[in-house]
This record gives structure tokens, C-alpha cells and sequence, in this order.
């Protein structure tokens, strides 16, 4: 089985352009396999092992939600408890008259926007960050408290901040002291400053080449959202602790809480996918799975349990965007006894060459020359043209990004998505009539999108 799982992996790594992949998995909820493919920096080779700490981005979540859960099983706080009990200074803009409460936040159910700026490029690591961060907040809430589900990374900066002020310690030593160290995940850390270079690991952003990334997601504003660090060795544990329902971390029955459905989230995932505290819900070949995935800039994950089969699954990477998913679920079905699905490239990874040699005209060209000489080696589907432009848009190259859409969208013309993604990239260009046009062309395709609805108000117009 570890060499299925290997070769599985090994065969994916090429054809997406992965610099470097981790994996963990565990078995009867113990730890039963961990390794590392690929390189930490394509620029030195130096290789990827089951120890490299890679930043897990959004699966930090989980990390947050549990604490949240143990100060609750301890008193300190109730999830009924609005969040401006523990954080006076938090401002939230409220016409809705619905009682925001700490479960909401939890569950983004809280009607909170998204960040839209991490401000990764200029890192703040002192110790007031998350506060002051939580402080410069006004908050517009999109809907009532409990209405519709809209993810939130800002929800979760402020539960981290919540988890300090009702803990009376820093966010950081919060999690290291009631989480990582009972679990003897002891080189986990949520300071970059912390990782050792031998374990650290180099992000790569894959857009129209792979290449190492000028920016490292770190700001410790954002900590509780994303700057958790791990490998697959000590995220096993992790897997094993949560299977088990590890009592020195959560009781099971605070566990099985966290697992019930609190809201559906619509088109943020698969259809049928519900949300629970802090973790997602959904099924894999008729087995009740729950799961967190994570994307930042040059890294991307997965974690994904089945709690009947005691199974849990890590990807860790330091490519973005990558098929960290598909992978995962490749390696679920190499545990439960069937063979995994081949995950075709995306065809923008062979279209970036092209893009750069000889512009839209060489991308059409190859495109077309793809779609009829090998249809069945690639997905030409938008998925791929939406990761690659919103990983240049995350890098500031806005015209590629452009350029990318506009080309979809003229194979996709009625994807929400595409024109969502396009009214970022005019944004960022200074377009704003483009922007504009573009967002309300991607609601007139799907209205149900609370939070570009509420962008489009903000850039002036009404809708």
C-alpha cells in the first residue's frame, strides 16, 4: 500500500509542475505512513521529507476551532456568547438586529466578509499584531448571524484574539501549550522565525511557469487563519489525536459536536458539502468524511478524515495552485481498496510556455492544438485557468491574469466565476468601470454571491 501510494503521488508530480509534496497517513487512527516527494526549493533541490514544515494555510483553522472548544469545555466561554463580550473594541456594523454569537463565527455563518489583503509582503511580527489587527476592524456584516454561510479568514482572526483575551495568553503559546505539546507535535509552530532551515520549506508559485515565490505567507495578524506549521509525521498525529478523541486535547462528544452540520456552503464546495464548527462535512464513496483544505501563496493542503475507518489523509505542498483534493481523495481510495483516478493536468500548464513566447496569439494556437491532438490527456476545463490567474493576481501581475480570463472566458462565456475573478483582476489594475461590469456580469449569472454583492456597493454601485 505505501508503495501504491508513492508511485500514485510520484506520478503526479511532473505533469502539475509540484516543486515538492508531503504526505501522512493514518490507519485504525494511528499513525502509519509519512513521507516526502519532491524538492523544498527547486532552485537548490534539496529534498522534501515526512519532517519539512510546510505553512498549512486555512487547515490552521482547525487548529483555532479546537481551542475555541476546549474554553469551552472549560467555561471560559460559551458559544452562545456574542464575541464582543471578550473584545469591547471589536466594531461591528449590524442593521440586521440578529445577535452575532462566537458558533457563528465558527461555522462562517457569522455574515463576516473576507480579507482581501494579507499583506504578506509586509510582515508584522511584534506581539500587539492580531489585536491591533482586530481593533482596525469595522465590520459590515453581508446577512443576519445564522442566515447563509460566506467564509470568513477575518471570523477567524477575531477567534483568535477571542481565544487570548479568554485564555489570558498570547494566541500562539495558547495553541502550543494546550494543542501542539500534548500532542508532541513539537516542531509545529505558528512563528516563521521558529521553523529550522533544515525543515523549512520554500514556496513556489505555479502560474504560467513554477517558480519560487517572492513572497512567504507570513504576517502574524494572520496566525490564527493561516501561519500554522507542520509536517506529515507530526500532522499524523494530529489525524490520530482527532480519530481517537484524544482527551487531554477534546472529548469525543465535544469532537462529535464539532462534526454536525451547522449550515450547506452553497458553491464554496462540492454540492452537498455542510459545514460544521470549524471543520467541513461530506462523503467519499458513501463514507461520512470531514475535512479542511488551504491555499495561500506558494503552498497548498489538505486534511480529510473518515472517522468510521478510523482513515486520515495530509497533503501538504509548496506549489500553488495544485490538486492537493484530488490527490487526497487518490490516496483515500488506494486505502479503501480501489484504484485511484489518473488526475489529469490542467491544459494552462502547457498554455504559461506559450503565453510567454509568443502572447495570446501563441497561447490560441497551443490551445487549440492541444484540444485536438490529445482531448483526453488534459482537463480543459476553468478550473485551471481560474487557479493559474488568480495566482498571478496574487503575485500583482495583472495583466496576464487579464489576458488569461478574457480567454476563458470566450471558451466559458457563462462561468460566474470567471468574471468574478476578472473583476478582481480590473480592481487591482485600476479599471474600476471594468470591474464593475465584470462583477455584475457574474451576478446577473449567479446571484447568490452576498460578498462580491457587497464589493460592487462599495465600489459605488448599487445592485
Amino acid at each position: 500500500m505505501k508503495e501504491a501510494i508513492s508511485a500514485f503521488v510520484n506520478q503526479t508530480i511532473q505533469p502539475h509542475r509540484l516543486a515538492g509534496v508531503a504526505v501522512g497517513v493514518v490507519r485504525d487512527a494511528q499513525p502509519d505512513f509519512a513521507a516526502g516527494f519532491g524538492v523544498r526549493n527547486l532552485e537548490n533541490g534539496e529534498p522534501v521529507t515526512e519532517d519539512s514544515l510546510f505553512h498549512l494555510a486555512s487547515i490552521s483553522k482547525l487548529f483555532v476551532a479546537t481551542a475555541v472548544m476546549q474554553l469551552a469545555e472549560q467555561g471560559k466561554l460559551a458559544l452562545t456568547d456574542p464575541p464582543e463580550k471578550y473584545l469591547p473594541y471589536l466594531k461591528i456594523k449590524n442593521p440586521f438586529g440578529a445577535e452575532l454569537t462566537i458558533g457563528n463565527l465558527l461555522s462562517h455563518t457569522s455574515g463576516f466578509p473576507d480579507e482581501t489583503d494579507y499583506r504578506w509582503d509586509t510582515p508584522e511580527h511584534d506581539d500587539q499584531a492580531l489585536e491591533r489587527y482586530v481593533r482596525s476592524l469595522d465590520v459590515e456584516l453581508m446577512f443576519a448571524p445564522g442566515d447563509s454561510f460566506a467564509y470568513s479568514n477575518i471570523a477567524y482572526e477575531v477567534l483568535g484574539d477571542l481565544i487570548a483575551k479568554a485564555s489570558e495568553m498570547s494566541f500562539e503559546d495558547y495553541i502550543k501549550t494546550n494543542i501542539l505539546n500534548p500532542l508532541e507535535m513539537t516542531n509545529s509552530t505558528h512563528f516563521k522565525k521558529n521553523v529550522p532551515p533544515a525543515l523549512s520549506v520554500t514556496p513556489h508559485v505555479g502560474d504560467l511557469t513554477t517558480r519560487v515565490s517572492a513572497i512567504y505567507p507570513y504576517h502574524r495578524a494572520h496566525a490564527p487563519s493561516s501561519t500554522l506549521h507542520s509536517s506529515a509525521v507530526e500532522m499524523n498525529l494530529w489525524a490520530a489525536a482527532s480519530l481517537s478523541g484524544e482527551a487531554n486535547v477534546l472529548q469525543p462528544a465535544t469532537l462529535d459536536e464539532m462534526w454536525k452540520s451547522r449550515a450547506e456552503v452553497g458553491k464554496f464546495e462540492r454540492p452537498g458539502t455542510r459545514i460544521g464548527l470549524g471543520w467541513f462535512i461530506d462523503a467519499h464513496r458513501g463514507l461520512r468524511t470531514v475535512y479542511h483544505s488551504g491555499q495561500d501563496t506558494g503552498f497548498c493542503t489538505y486534511f480529510i478524515l473518515i472517522p468510521e475507518k478510523g482513515i486520515g489523509v495530509t497533503i501538504l505542498c509548496n506549489t500553488s495552485p495544485v490538486p492537493v483534493e484530488e490527490i487526497a481523495f487518490g490516496i483515500l481510495d488506494i486505502l479503501l481498496g480501489f484504484q485511484p483516478n489518473i488526475i489529469k493536468p490542467p491544459v494552462m500548464s502547457k498554455l504559461g510556455s506559450a503565453y510567454l513566447e509568443s502572447g495570446l496569439d501563441g497561447m490560441r494556437a497551443r490551445y487549440a492544438e492541444l484540444k485536438s491532438a490529445s482531448p483526453l490527456d488534459y482537463d480543459f476545463g476553468m478550473g485551471g485557468f481560474l487557479k493559474a490567474s488568480g495566482a498571478l493576481l496574487d503575485e500583482g501581475q495583472n495583466t496576464p491574469a487579464i489576458d488569461i480570463l478574457n480567454f476563458a472566458l470566450e471558451i466559458f462565456p457563462d462561468h460566474a466565476g470567471g468574471y468574478e475573478l476578472l473583476a478582481r483582476a480590473c480592481f487591482q489594475s485600476g479599471d474600476m468601470e471594468g470591474a464593475i461590469r465584470s462583477a455584475l456580469r457574474s451576478l446577473e449569472i449567479e446571484p447568490n454571491n452576498p460578498l462580491l454583492r457587497a464589493q460592487i456597493g462599495q465600489l459605488g454601485s448599487t445592485v
